[in-house]
């Protein structure tokens, strides 16, 4: 008759995950920051551009109020970024639907 051992999670393990994990959120978001800024200064030249900047604006700051909220620990400074993403989400779907 086989036994089941219980797989107990090493901690070091545990921790590799999240350190992966914040690793992961901060590059997405620069990633997300800089093509932001880049259809940011596109859009004042091409205005057909603004669609994709408020979608980018609004993944920017989702991305951001995860990070700040897994990384930084700041639950307080996450609700600005939120608000800023639902807005910059609702502004493109505007744009998109021709309001």
């Amino acid at each position: 008759m086989a036994t089941k051992k219980k797989v107990h999670k090493n901690k070091n393990d545990l921790l590799m995950r999240e350190f992966y994990v914040n690793q992961i959120g901060l590059l997405a978001q620069a990633i997300l920051v800089l093509f932001t800024l880049v259809f940011g200064i596109a859009t004042i030249f091409q205005t057909e551009l603004k669609v994709l900047f408020e979608i980018l604006l609004g993944m920017s700051l989702s991305v951001m109020a995860f990070n700040n909220l897994k990384v930084y620990k700041r639950t307080l400074f996450t609700i600005p970024y939120v608000l800023g993403a639902i807005l910059a989400f609702w502004a493109a779907l505007e744009i998109l639907l021709g309001m």
